[in-house]
């Protein structure tokens, strides 16, 4: 683990009856931004920790799911650094979304994952490109999800890659 990384979170959906819980743990483990007193975490809002370790995405993802399979999130982590970071994106109709981040928050995928991405029919390709994952967040939030981690899988086309 590493305290050279920071994160990111933003809740898109959560039912109202966890949004305490929610917040509770984001301020355990010392996220910013967070409202004061009683007042609940807002959705679509993105909250971030600074000099964090490494794992903190997957624990947070993992902590939320253990909370409500009903919590669509994205949590980056190194995100605007000169290394590679993480994003994880959850939403309940689609699952998880796991990928790598250039020092610019761009997803990465290697010379591997486009060859086979190749071979995909288009709606698997969408899965495997994450774009599924950033619509529902728009339609969940009604903001633009790339704001938070602009990816290259919004603009990324079965046929730019076959």
């Amino acid at each position: 683990m590493s305290a050279d990384c920071w994160a990111k979170i933003t809740v898109h959906a959560c039912p109202s009856e966890y949004l305490d819980e929610v917040k509770g743990l984001l301020e355990n483990e010392e996220f910013e931004g967070l409202p004061d007193g009683d007042e609940p975490i807002s959705l679509g809002e993105t909250y971030a920790r600074y000099e964090c370790y490494s794992d903190l995405a997957e624990t947070i993802s993992d902590a939320l799911g253990e909370i409500s399979d009903d919590i669509a999130h994205a949590v980056t982590c190194g995100w605007g650094s000169d290394y590679s970071g993480f994003v994880i994106r959850y939403h309940p109709s689609l699952g998880k979304f796991e990928a790598t981040l250039d020092g610019d928050g761009q997803v990465v995928f290697t010379i591997e994952e486009i060859v086979e991405m190749r071979t995909l029919d288009d709606e698997a390709f969408d899965l495997a490109s994450g774009r599924p994952w950033l619509a529902a967040f728009e339609a969940a939030s009604g903001d633009d999800p790339t704001t938070d981690a602009t990816s290259a899988a919004a603009v990324l086309t079965p046929e730019a890659v076959r």
